[in-house]
């Protein structure tokens, strides 16, 4: 039997206090994706993307929910900013306390889904209207309020692409209830209502 590499954890690494710690930038930087031809998710796996796009801003995942949340103006009574709010508290834990490797686990693949969906679902409150200039973003640097949330951008196109198809298929399923029932003869004084008296 050849060597067994466990692909889901870092190497564990301490602080001087002797507890389990890494900075989420140097775990990202240790982070690695692998494909598995079994994965569980359809769709563009999309966690490495969200880590390394966190990474990329100096922040932790909790420290762009608070920034997320200021700049759009959201208030935790929305169901969307706490479920945000918790799954970055998850993804942060698991890459600062439990050190796993984010890009190839499939429940964090879901944990990033998730954050990614209350944004999207929340988006319009960073969009910019009436030819405003761009609010003070300083979490979110960019030329587009939409390109500075944290949305993998091969995730929109396929959702939007699956979307798409569902709305193929719910067309085409009313187009042949409309012709089944246009077919279905007249029970009502014969074709078309006829014979009817009003």
């Amino acid at each position: 039997m050849g060597t067994y590499r466990d692909e889901r954890t870092l190497r564990v690494r301490y602080d001087q206090h002797g507890q389990r710690s890494r900075v989420f930038q140097q775990a990202v930087s240790h982070c690695e994706y692998h494909v598995l031809a079994d994965w569980p998710i359809p769709g563009p796996s999309s966690a490495m993307w969200v880590i390394k796009w966190l990474a990329a801003r100096g922040i932790t995942p909790l420290a762009w929910h608070a920034g997320w949340k200021a700049n759009g103006g959201l208030q935790d009574s929305d169901a969307a900013v706490l479920l945000h709010e918790s799954h970055c508290r998850i993804l942060g834990t698991s890459l600062g306390y439990d050190q796993l490797i984010a890009g190839s686990l499939a429940s964090l693949e879901l944990v990033c889904r998730q954050i990614q969906n209350c944004e999207d679902k929340l988006a319009h409150h960073f969009e910019v209207t009436h030819g405003e200039a761009l609010l003070d973003l300083p979490l979110m640097p960019g030329p587009q309020i939409r390109n500075q949330l944290c949305i993998c951008p091969k995730l929109r196109a396929w959702k939007a692409s699956e979307a798409q198809k569902e709305r193929i298929v719910l067309k085409e399923r009313r187009r042949a209830i409309e012709e089944r029932e246009l077919a279905q003869p007249n029970m009502e004084g014969g074709k078309g209502g006829a014979g009817r008296e009003g």
